[in-house]
């Protein structure tokens, strides 16, 4: 690969970085054992907030631990809801950006309440 010009406009730098990335996943044999620090970093970090909550709600002294199995039952939890969460910000961001289209005379999404939009 060639240095990187500073002269590149953003959309060429992105093409560059897009290239580099897809040269580099090629040239990688393992694709979980590459992936595998993030994995076990992101359920560290999960692990370390349900302690966090522990000892704030009382459960266990700082510096404490919950067994093994109800750490990783509660750790994993707290992941389903924070991608949870990250989805239902994702939805709101789109429904924002598109207005709905009407179909058959229906009031457009904005002016129905959440209730009736789960139907």
């Amino acid at each position: 690969m060639s240095e990187p010009d500073n002269r590149q406009n953003p959309t060429q730098r992105a093409l560059h970085s897009r290239m580099a990335a897809h040269l580099s996943w090629a040239r990688t044999p393992d694709r979980t054992a590459r992936t595998a620090p993030a994995r076990d970093g992101l359920r560290k970090r999960f692990e370390r907030e349900v302690l966090a909550q522990a000892v704030e709600a009382g459960e266990i002294p700082a510096g404490g631990t919950l067994a093994p199995a109800e750490l990783a039952l509660r750790a994993d939890s707290l992941r389903k809801a924070h991608f949870t969460g990250m989805a239902l910000k994702s939805a709101e961001a789109r429904r924002k950006r598109k207005p709905p289209t009407p179909r058959g005379g229906t009031v457009p999404t904005e002016e129905r309440s959440l209730d009736e939009r789960d139907r």
